[in-house]
């Protein structure tokens, strides 16, 4: 091969070798390229793809081809350096010539043909400064020639493909050839794939595109598989399942298919070893938003295999297990799980999404089972999501925590989930119809029976508001609260934020039938119970049972001549008086008097019982005529299936009408107490000195209680009660300064009388009161004004006090001791006191009456003088002593003084470590106290003098006495006593 040299000077030996200068080839006139394009020897190539095609179709001629070149003639550049590959022909076009005296070099180019690309498009491939000498290619003899710039082609329906040049140290694509011509073709290349098939992830400008990109070495023949990596992206035909890649094969043969490639069903295209493309043989998919559990740190996780991305987009199915667990899954705050998952796609367009699992409710136990779609958005929806289409089957009965319930479902009741929302946030809902049944000790409220609520178009979803309201129905079967018939006028559904917490809450107008019979007593209220929204755990909403709230119950009642009007509390599962209702109500008697009252509706032991207690007062009264006396209000009550409660002393009445909160407790002191088969009712006036009742006024009540037997009904107890307040008013009778209380009641059973009168005074300094009590039943009997250990007391001044006490009839205590203040100064009494006076008959009484100064100082002088007396005697029919047909009295009359006369003493001074520098440790009684001196009382004279007479008599006729008297003079320095017994006859104590 012989090349024409351009004129340039150089010179030339005898052996035909270049000494100095250079000689450059020259370019055919029909080049696309000048000399110095040409023959430049710099770095890069600088040639544009078109003008690397115009040169390499010259140098493809076959005229130009260098085997075909028989050295006989001169050519101009390009020449073409061509042989054959696996049938194909590939040509490097030499485009430029230098020689020079240490060396000779050369630049070539190539298009290398992608059918890929178009018709008649290739890689436009080369370099300069290739050193090359008649025995080859210098360095190993191999030519690299480098892609010029990036290249390809860009397709909105399709894939856009690239090539690569060199970069910032990659090598980009090349091509190497040797003397005998090409050789390989080294890929370094990027595909972006459409927005219409993937997007980016996690960033998305609107417009970027997702790519792959892969480097292969293409030997003869053109075909190769190459690996491939692919950026985290979103699959646009399932919207929110971003897919990352692991293994994944580009597949440019026709020979052969990537290893393990598998054709999804619904694959329309080449199956066989001519398909190409890009085969995702392993990768992993994070699901949705809307497919999430509780635990958000990360979003689940699928693996996927065998996708398909050719020309028309990407093709795959894929299917998931257990993806995750009952109820962890976040369905819209519902709790449930995703059993299984399954997509198809098919030249990126979406043909089939699925899903099955359980879902929860936040108002049932038990899951149910869902199945669910997975549908491609409507056209103009820009949200980028799958629209979810959950159905499901409720089951017949659902147990329901929130207001401890039992839900019967019917089969119109629907439960969706989905994300058909601007947010495009799964939102869950049921419409349900059915009915509900309340029943059993809910709250702490006992015999709830609510059964067979019906409603219809109940509403349930995720957000606020977490319930609508439906239509409700409340008729047949009968229905019950704490074991009383309730009517519901009304049901509706209630919402509320307590504490942060959101409550549901089902409420109950009920009207409330607490008496039985015709004139029956019926209260209105309402009754909620309240489910609280609870999301500390990890299974979604779940709404749980709160509480039981029930309003105070408002009472209306006309019993004849008491009608009522109040409202009413709730007390339940009490031991004595069960469950029921109590409150403060006014009261109309006989049409013309309003008045506060107490009533109390409750059940027990299967009975239900009540009483209504009401007083009321006129201002001004109405006088008796012209005695002075006034009638000022009237009163009256009636109970059912309740009795007073014993015989026993009552508390003391309230001074307001107005019981105390207490079940039973009434306000005249006594207790009601259920019992079946016994009522009664009362009458009551009250009564004063007039115009003014400050003087004196008092409360008089007749009481009945009737008995219901197997003959009939029956009288079984009368009651006369009086109250007394003097010096108050009757609006102020806790300001009384004198009070009296009577009660006397007969017991018609038992055939008993019992009788309580007390008595208080208040009128400082005259303080005191006592009781009397009256008693006669069959075989005995007592009249008592005070006991011995319960006298009749009266404080006279503030150093005076007198008592007394009267007994009569049978079983009397037996008479006291002496004081102690004499049995300390007499010592033990001579003989024992017989108990056996308490069999006795007959009366007994008593008084003592006692002062004492108390401490009183004149100047540096003090006294105190207490003294006192008294006696008891007892006069009764007994066995022991002979008296008088069994008569005998005895008793005791005893008296003493003590009396004390000194000085008190203070003198001395305070001062730290008394004892000086030998302290004593705090051991003297100086340093202990830190006082050096005296501090206290010094007696001058002291006298302590008691004496007890003790008879007995008639037959025997007995007494015996004792005096005993101490004194001490100057603190003790003179000190003595006496004491003198004395008696006359034959003891016999009773």
């Amino acid at each position: 091969m012989r090349s024409s040299p351009s004129n340039s000077p150089a010179k030339v030996n005898a052996s035909h070798q270049l000494i100095d200068g250079q000689i450059t080839g020259s370019q055919d006139g029909g080049s696309p390229l000048n000399a110095d394009d040409a023959n430049s020897l710099g770095a890069a190539l600088n040639l544009s793809p078109e003008r690397i095609q115009a040169v390499h179709t010259l140098a493809s001629s076959a005229a130009r081809a260098v085997r075909g070149l028989t050295g006989l003639s001169v050519m101009t550049l390009p020449l073409g350096l061509d042989n054959d590959v696996a049938g194909e022909r590939y040509v490097i076009g030499i485009i430029g010539m230098v020689f020079t005296p240490t060396g000779a070099y050369l630049n070539a180019a190539m298009s290398y043909p992608l059918p890929d690309l178009g018709p008649d498009i290739g890689l436009g491939l080369g370099a300069r400064n290739i050193c090359f000498s008649p025995g080859g290619f210098g360095g190993d003899g191999n030519v690299t020639l480098y892609l010029a710039a990036d290249f390809g082609y860009r397709n909105d329906d399709s894939w856009s493909f690239a090539f690569l040049a060199p970069k910032d140290g990659d090598p980009g694509s090349s091509v190497t050839f040797d003397c005998h011509g090409f050789k390989q073709l080294r890929l370094n290349a990027e595909v972006r794939f459409p927005r219409t098939w993937f997007r980016p992830f996690p960033t998305d400008d609107g417009t970027s595109k997702v790519a792959a990109s892969f480097e292969a070495v293409v030997g003869r023949g053109g075909n190769f598989i190459a690996s491939a990596g692919m950026d985290r992206c979103e699959i646009a035909g399932a919207p929110g399942f971003v897919m990352e890649v692991q293994e994944l094969a580009f597949d440019h043969s026709t020979e052969q298919n990537p290893e393990g490639i598998v054709f999804p069903a619904g694959f329309t295209g080449a199956t066989d070893e001519s398909w190409t493309g890009f085969f995702i043989k392993r990768a992993s998919i994070s699901l949705p938003p809307q497919l999430r559990t509780f635990d958000a740190s990360r979003p689940p996780q699928i693996a996927v295999n065998n996708l398909l991305i050719n020309r028309s987009g990407v093709t795959g199915s894929f299917r998931a297990e257990n993806v995750f667990m009952y109820p962890q899954g976040n369905f819209g705050e519902w709790g449930g799980s995703l059993d299984t998952l399954g997509i198809d796609i098919v030249s990126s367009s979406l043909q089939r999404g699925w899903m099955t699992g359980r879902i929860k409710m936040p108002i049932a136990e038990t899951p149910l089972r869902y199945s669910a779609t997975l549908a491609r958005p409507q056209t103009g929806d820009t949200s980028r999501s799958l629209i979810y289409a959950f159905v499901l089957q409720p089951d017949d009965t659902l147990t329901a925590d929130l207001w401890k319930a039992r839900i019967s479902l019917s089969p119109t009741s629907t439960i969706t989930i989905g994300n058909d929302n601007p947010e495009k946030k799964l939102v869950a809902s049921a419409v349900l119809n059915g009915s509900v049944t309340i029943a059993g000790s809910i709250g702490g409220l006992p015999g709830v029976s609510l059964p067979g609520v019906e409603f219809q178009n109940l509403q349930l979803q995720t957000v606020r508001p977490y319930f609508t309201n439906g239509t409700w129905s409340f008729a047949s079967p009968e229905k019950r609260l704490a074991g009383f018939p309730v009517a519901i006028s009304h049901i509706s559904l209630e919402s509320a934020q307590r504490g942060g917490k959101d409550l549901t809450g089902l409420k109950f107008t009920l009207s409330v039938n607490l008496s039985p019979g015709t004139s029956a007593v019926s209260g209105g209220t309402t009754l909620t119970f309240w489910g609280e929204l609870d999301r500390s755990g990890n299974g979604g909403q779940k709404f749980a049972f709160s509480g039981v709230e029930m309003d105070s119950i408002g009472v209306s009642a006309d019993l004849g001549p008491v009608s009522v009007l109040g409202s009413l509390t709730f007390y339940r599962e009490d031991a004595v008086f069960g469950s029921g209702f109590r409150g403060q109500v006014r009261a109309e008697i006989l049409k013309r008097i309003t008045v506060a009252s107490t009533v109390q509706f409750g059940q027990v032991s299967g009975f239900r019982y009540f009483y209504v207690d009401a007083r009321g007062a006129f201002r001004p009264g109405i006088a008796f005529g012209t005695t002075g006396v006034g009638f000022y209000g009237f009163g009256g009550g009636f109970w059912w299936n309740m009795r007073r409660e014993g015989t026993a002393d009552p508390a003391a009445p309230t001074a307001s009408a107005v019981a105390a909160d207490a079940p039973g407790a009434t306000a005249s002191g006594f207790r009601l107490v259920p019992s079946d088969g016994t009522f009664g009712f009362k009458a009551m006036v009250v009564l004063g000195t007039y115009p003014s009742p400050v003087a004196f006024n008092a409360d008089v009540m007749l009481e009945i209680e009737l008995q219901q037997t197997s003959t009939g009904v029956s009288i079984g107890r009368i009651t006369l009660q009086g109250n007394g307040y003097m010096m108050a008013d009757i609006t102020e009778r806790e300001k009384a300064k004198v009070t009296c209380f009577a009660d006397i009641t007969y017991d018609f059973p038992s055939s008993t009388l019992h009788g309580v009168f007390n008595a208080t005074i208040n009128a400082s300094p005259v303080t005191g009161g006592g009781q009397m009590v009256m008693h006669v039943e069959p075989g005995t009997w007592y009249l008592k004004i005070g006991e011995p250990s319960n006298r009749i007391k009266v404080q006279l001044a503030s150093w005076l006090t007198t008592d007394a006490y009267l007994m009569l009839g049978k079983n009397l205590p037996p008479p006291p001791p002496p004081p102690q203040r004499v049995l300390a100064i007499l010592g033990t009494p001579s003989a024992n006191r017989d108990t056996r006076i308490a069999a006795g008959n007959g009366f007994a009484f008593g008084a003592s009456v006692s002062f004492s100064t108390g401490r009183q100082y004149f100047l540096i002088f003090y006294g105190d003088v207490s003294a006192g007396g008294g006696f008891d005697i007892a006069m009764l029919k007994q066995t022991r002593c002979a008296g008088i047909n069994g008569w005998q009295a005895q008793g005791q009359l005893y008296a003493y003084v003590d009396a004390s006369v000194g000085l008190h003493v203070n003198i001395g001074f305070y001062v730290y470590y008394p004892c000086g520098p030998w302290w004593c440790a705090r051991l003297c009684r100086w340093c202990r106290d830190g006082y050096v001196g005296y501090n206290g009382d010094f007696e001058i004279l002291g006298i302590h003098a008691a004496a007890l007479l003790e008879a007995g008599g008639p037959s025997p006729l007995w007494f015996t006495g004792t005096v005993v008297g101490r004194y001490s003079i100057l603190g003790g320095l003179v000190q003595g006593n006496c004491s003198f017994k004395f008696s006359k006859g034959t003891e016999c104590r009773l």
